[in-house]
């Protein structure tokens, strides 16, 4: 039945436009989650099955403060984890359920792409004039 599924995540990295985009696709019976970063806008939208939408927030690159991952719930002592993106105040949670270790893989890899694009424009800013 439905009880047994277990929360998946496929993580698939790949470039676009000079840019890493990061899809997560969590695969469990509440939500599917996807996020986007590119050099200059994120995106993160999650929605349930059947397609309806429960979140879609966006916003500049160099908004995002970066990823984390923190206990979201603890049910009878047992911790349950989630990857955080935070900009500023605001963080969403991402692949609640998941195993902490792969949230944490998940959490670096986001943090990775954010330095990577922070580095490009930085290069950018100094760069002599052509």
């Amino acid at each position: 039945g439905t009880g047994a599924v277990m929360g998946a995540a496929f993580l698939a990295p790949f470039w676009l436009a000079g840019g890493l985009v990061l899809k997560t696709t969590i695969l469990d019976p509440a939500k599917k989650t996807t996020l986007s970063i590119g050099e200059y806008a994120w995106e993160l939208s999650q929605s349930l099955p059947g397609g309806i939408a429960t979140r879609d927030d966006r916003g500049a690159t160099e908004e995002l403060a970066g990823a984390d991952v923190a206990v979201s719930v603890v049910t009878n002592g047992v911790p349950t984890y989630a990857c955080r993106l935070v900009a500023g105040r605001t963080a969403w949670g991402l692949g609640d359920g998941l195993p902490r270790e792969e949230l944490e893989w998940v959490a670096s890899e986001i943090n990775d792409q954010l330095a990577q694009l922070a580095e490009a424009r930085a290069d950018r800013k100094i760069a002599p004039p052509a």
